[in-house]
Parts: structure tokens; C-alpha cells; sequence
């Protein structure tokens, strides 16, 4: 078994994921599809020094082409505009309102 800081890739998904999510902040039940694909796209979309600059949406639609924008549009990740990227939980409820949802409760 190896330690979390041996998992480098991961962790730092890991921990801009719990930007968005903060442990106890909200019942992962209340989540559906769509809120899970809006996390990946902020988190994924942010860029990271270990990719010169790039973010991993990007990279991996470069890197695949067509086809990974395809896969990304099949799991509704998109890449997010800087100036609408947001590592916070209001994220998730700014996206809830335009796609017509009711607002997700912070514990």
C-alpha cells in the first residue's frame, strides 16, 4: 500500500476536489450526474504547473484530439473559461440555478 503523498496526480485532484466539496459540507446523496460533471470540469479545467501552464482538459484534447472531445462531451466535462472557474461550493448551486434545479443544502 503506498502513502497519499506518493499518489501525487491524485492527491491534487483529491484536494481541489474537496475545494469544491468540502468534507461534511453536503450529503454526497443530494448530487446528481450533472453537479459530479460540473466539479470534474472546474477542477480539471484549472491549470497546473506540473503541465507547464495547461489544465488537464485541455492537455487531454490536445493530446486525443476528436475523439477525447467526444469522450468529454459524453461525461459533460467541459472546459471552464478562466473567469468562470471556481474552486468553491457556490459553484455547484450557481450551475444548479441554470440548468433550473433547486439549490444543494450546506450542511
Amino acid at each position: 500500500m503506498r502513502a497519499s503523498e506518493q499518489k501525487g496526480a491524485c492527491e491534487k485532484n483529491h484536494s481541489e476536489l474537496r475545494q469544491l466539496l468540502p468534507k461534511g459540507s453536503v450529503s454526497f446523496d443530494e448530487l446528481v450526474e450533472r453537479d459530479m460533471a460540473v466539479c470534474m470540469s472546474h477542477v480539471n479545467s484549472s491549470p497546473r504547473a506540473s503541465l507547464c501552464g495547461a489544465s488537464p482538459t485541455a492537455l487531454f484534447k490536445a493530446m486525443f484530439g476528436e475523439a477525447g472531445r467526444e469522450l468529454l462531451d459524453a461525461y459533460g466535462v467541459e472546459e471552464v473559461p478562466g473567469d468562470r472557474l471556481a474552486l468553491r461550493p457556490i459553484v455547484l448551486n450557481v450551475e444548479r440555478d441554470r440548468r433550473g434545479e433547486g439549490p444543494l443544502r450546506f450542511l
